[in-house]
């Protein structure tokens, strides 16, 4: 698959992590017995095909390349959205940056459903020695964050165990309440709906890069545009496209009709999963996929593609093509970069991707985690 060169973003503007050691790494979807995210097949085998059966109310059940769950709530004409996922505090970030990337990411999901969360649970199973001012920053964060969505912590657990340790130190779901038709999920996309995407691909692998291997980032980059990609952290998030998207146009009918956030395995593996889930054809073109340039040089300098790099911050919008222009245009007057990127058709293969009119049939090996171990164990890094 040929490498997309880096270009000018689009007029408009200027962020899953499912998985890690303890060590830090994350990395692409994990073959049998590796690390990440369970490949389609493995996640069915081990993990769908035991699940169930389902009563009635629960409209939207796991599955793959769906982050959302949906539970009818009787006579209310209601529903309850659910999402789930670890806490990643990622130490290198500064305690206030990490805890605002882990709640972010959190929030991500969510929101991707073009609803506000509302409620949410915080486990914490922190290493021993954990200092209790730590403890008290990342909940001081998680607590801002949230009063900010208008969201509430309603419970959660709190404590220091053997066996724990930095980044993933527990989990947390986040919830909202819906109207019946009042939400979208990744599986919704609709023949003939364009796809637009908001932010960078490999945005988060730029900005990450940045932060935690400063020295040799700030040497290929220059010390104006390493400053300016290191501090763009609190851009990794998909929280106002998403709302944005929805208040804009609406959801459902001719408006928003399905998202997904790109997390870990990047726009590739964000767009394979959103044709595997709603069971169409998706048609992209590596030229509309827009590179910013410092994200593009350090990802080749590190020997990463780019479409399948971690992007937390990037979101994907399925949207009714007579609407597409006008969530372009609410991005563009909140300073969000956004393009159209490809359209949906219908498929008799069950979902297809197609890249510059090849058929993708899975993504590469997301290289951010191997490429920043690869750089740390060279002793390269401040």
């Amino acid at each position: 698959m040929p490498r997309p060169l880096a270009h000018r973003p689009a007029r408009g503007g200027s962020r899953s992590r499912r998985t890690a050691s303890a060590t830090g790494a994350r990395s692409s979807r994990s073959s049998q017995g590796g690390t990440g995210k369970l490949a389609p097949s493995e996640l069915a085998r081990s993990v769908l095909d035991h699940l169930g059966p389902f009563p009635p109310n629960v409209v939207v059940p796991p599955r793959t390349g769906v982050d959302v769950g949906a539970v009818r709530l009787p006579g209310t004409g209601q529903v309850l959205l659910l999402t789930t996922d670890p806490v990643y505090v990622d130490p290198d970030l500064g305690w206030e940056d990490a805890s605002w990337f882990a709640f972010h990411i959190l929030a991500s999901d969510l929101s991707t459903s073009g609803v506000r969360p509302t409620l949410i649970t915080l486990d914490l199973n922190l290493p021993p020695g954990t200092p209790r001012s730590t403890i008290e920053r990342i909940v001081r964060t998680f607590s801002e964050e949230a009063r900010k969505l208008r969201a509430t912590i309603v419970t959660g657990h709190t404590g220091r165990y053997e066996g724990c340790a930095f980044p993933l130190v527990g989990g947390s779901t986040f919830a909202a309440l819906a109207p019946a038709r009042g939400y979208v999920t990744s599986a919704m996309a609709r023949a003939g709906d364009v796809l637009l995407m908001s932010g960078s691909v490999a945005l988060e692998t730029g900005v990450l890069l940045a932060r935690k291997l400063p020295g040799p980032a700030a040497r290929l980059l220059g010390r104006t545009a390493h400053r300016s990609l290191s501090s763009s952290l609190r851009a990794l998030t998909t929280v106002p496209a998403a709302l944005s998207a929805a208040r804009a146009v609406g959801l459902r009918g001719r408006g928003v009709h399905a998202m997904h956030d790109c997390t870990e395995g990047g726009v590739l593996t964000a767009a394979m999963e959103m044709t595997l889930a709603s069971g169409l054809r998706l048609e992209l073109r590596g030229k509309d996929l827009p590179v910013l340039p410092a994200v593009g040089a350090l990802c080749g300098h590190f020997g990463i593609e780019p479409l399948s790099a971690s992007s937390e911050g990037t979101l994907l919008v399925s949207v009714d093509a007579r609407s597409a222009d006008r969530v372009l245009s609410v991005w563009a007057r909140r300073g969000i970069m956004g393009c159209r990127i490809g359209h949906f058709g219908r498929s008799r293969a069950g979902g297809e991707l197609l890249l510059d009119a090849r058929r993708v049939r899975s993504p590469p090996p997301d290289g951010f985690w191997p490429a920043f171990q690869r750089a740390r164990s060279r002793g390269e890094g401040r």
